[in-house]
């Protein structure tokens, strides 16, 4: 198979003196050309063999991937009026950036798949893929991968059981991997591996001289993020398959992170990408379903879907124990990675109370306002709050995550809904820093001459105030429908016709201490997996009613 994608996008955007409130200071114009060009080429081989009772399917194959960009970018300013509504009626160009970049990837995969008397069955499969990213000699890697099964229900001893349906034992163990690297640079994902160049400008004997500078830090031994993972599971069908479902417990060891890690800032960067660390997430899942009732007239079943997990920092080298930031000089709240604990654990101050009401200068110039500073409790008892008070204040990781679902049909009436929910995740919910207002601010301070105990107070941001609950429950889907008998839609010439009504998230819970609009929304910040959990703002969660008709000819 062969498949090609192109796309040519020209997007041209003008702000005239009119429109801004700064008037021909705040005009511009931007013009924005783009190109993307994609192909991707399948070369698989497939063979199938019954021999009896042995059953072998087997695959291998070759794919290949080509994927390439290009962009060029022109703004301008010193408009003076509206009359050329494009980047030719400015006096200034304020920024004019064109580039390119393209990246490949190759697989070569295989896989055998035999079975015996429908009881027996076993998987192998390797696939070794090369990427462009990496160094030139840790371009490719290779993850095999192998599982067996026992079909028991398939047995003499069970074959006409009429308490087990279904009975089916697995053990599997893989290894996948990853070049994702999303950082939203062009140059960190594409070429991380080589030392790049950027332009840049000095004084030079009182002069401006052009020039290059260093754009990252090539790191040629980049390679392959890595996940091992084992997975032993039952398939199962009691009572004619009235219930059924399956049972897993896995073990997901992640290692070679590909992380945008701090450095020092004598090497002109904050952070370079690197193979650093293992995490290890382990965990069960579970899917029950069943058939309460199942006649002509009436059918109700139900699905519940669960699962539990805990997740494991187990190795992070010399970084071990590293704290890290937003970034962001007025926010800068904080994240521990450290070993034994779960990644991107949030660190900061325990919360110990707000400014007594009497002491603040203005405490009515805001209804439900919040002052920036907030007392935090001195954990070591030393009568002072430094960094020793710092401590774990959550983690981004749910415990549990579970949905139940059920589906009613009476007569040419039916109905379901689904319920989600979400336990045991915290985020850091900076949107209530803009939503309380608490920024600093005379007329909201607190009186300097009055207020106590002032060595305990510190900004509110850093505080477990705002390491929130991130936990919810959704109704997130009901649908209702009505089937017109037959007679009526044949008497209109129809194969079909239905009326029905659907909505989406009716109901949305969140926690009591949660204050934000949204606690599945997570930004996603410069240094990736190791800053997990931020949430500011977001969008909220829509609720859709939809009422519907649908005609079949």
């Amino acid at each position: 198979s062969l498949t090609t994608t192109y796309e040519n996008r020209i997007r041209t955007d003008f702000q005239g003196v009119n429109e801004s409130r700064n008037g021909a200071a705040g005009a511009n114009a931007r013009n924005d050309t783009r190109s993307r060009f994609a192909i991707i080429s399948d070369n698989i081989f497939n063979y199938n063999k019954t021999i009896g009772k042995h059953e072998i399917n087997a695959i291998a194959g070759v794919s290949f991937e080509h994927r390439f960009f290009e962009e060029s970018i022109i703004q301008a300013s010193g408009f003076t009026s509206d009359l050329i509504p494009n980047v030719g009626g400015g006096s200034v160009i304020t920024n004019a950036t064109a580039f390119d970049y393209e990246n490949f990837l190759n697989s070569f995969l295989g896989r055998v798949i035999y079975s015996y008397d429908n009881k027996y069955l076993f998987n192998a499969s390797f696939r070794t893929d090369g990427s462009s990213i990496f160094g030139s000699e840790t371009k490719y890697g290779t993850f095999p991968a192998v599982s067996a099964g026992w079909v028991a229900s398939n047995e003499d001893f069970l074959k006409n059981s009429s308490a087990v349906n279904q009975l089916k034992l697995r053990f599997s163990y893989g290894v996948t991997g990853t070049n994702d690297l999303s950082s939203g640079s062009f140059l960190t994902d594409n070429f991380p591996s080589l030392a790049l160049l950027q332009p840049s400008s000095a004084i030079v004997d009182g002069a401006i001289a052009n020039g290059f500078d260093p754009a990252n830090i090539p790191n040629e031994l980049l390679q392959w993020e890595r996940s091992i993972e084992i997975n032993p599971g039952v398939d199962f069908g009691l009572f004619n398959n009235v219930i059924s479902g399956s049972l897993d417990y896995y073990k997901r060891t992640s290692d070679n992170l590909l992380l945008n890690n701090p450095v020092a800032a004598p090497t002109g960067f904050t952070s370079g990408l690197v193979n650093l660390g293992e995490v290890e997430n382990e965990g069960v899942e579970f899917e029950l379903r069943t058939r309460f009732v199942n006649s002509e007239k009436f059918r109700w079943s139900t699905t519940f879907i669960g699962s539990f997990n805990e997740n494991t920092l187990t190795n992070l080298g010399d970084a071990n124990g590293q704290v890290l930031n937003t970034g962001d000089g007025s926010r800068l709240v904080e994240w521990i990675n450290l070993v034994g604990q779960p990644i991107s654990s949030f660190y900061g101050y325990v919360f110990d109370g707000d400014i007594p009401f009497e002491n603040l200068n203005d405490p009515f110039r805001q209804v439900g306002n919040r002052t920036q500073f907030a007392y935090a409790k001195d954990l070591n008892g030393d009568g002072l709050i430094d960094e020793d008070d710092k401590t774990i204040l959550g983690d981004p990781y749910p415990d549990l995550i579970w949905s139940i679902s059920n589906d009613f049909k009476f007569g040419n009436m039916d109905f379901s809904f689904l319920f989600q929910g979400s336990h045991g995740a915290k985020t850091y919910n900076l949107g209530d820093q803009y939503i309380f207002d608490f920024f600093n601010s005379n007329t909201v301070d607190f009186d300097r001459a009055s207020t106590p105990n002032q060595e305990f107070l510190v900004q509110r941001i850093f505080t477990s105030q705002l390491v929130q609950n991130a936990g919810f429950l959704a109704l997130r889907t009901v649908s209702l429908g009505y089937n017109f008998p037959r007679k009526i839609s044949e008497e209109l010439n129809l194969t079909n016709l239905r009326l029905y009504a659907t909505g989406q998230n009716l109901l949305f819970i969140t926690a009591s201490d949660y204050s934000g609009w949204n606690p599945e929304h997570i930004r996603n910040l410069p240094n990736g997996p190791l800053t997990f959990g931020y949430n500011r703002g977001g969008t909220a969660i829509q609720r859709t009613i939809t009422l519907g008709l649908n005609v079949q000819f």
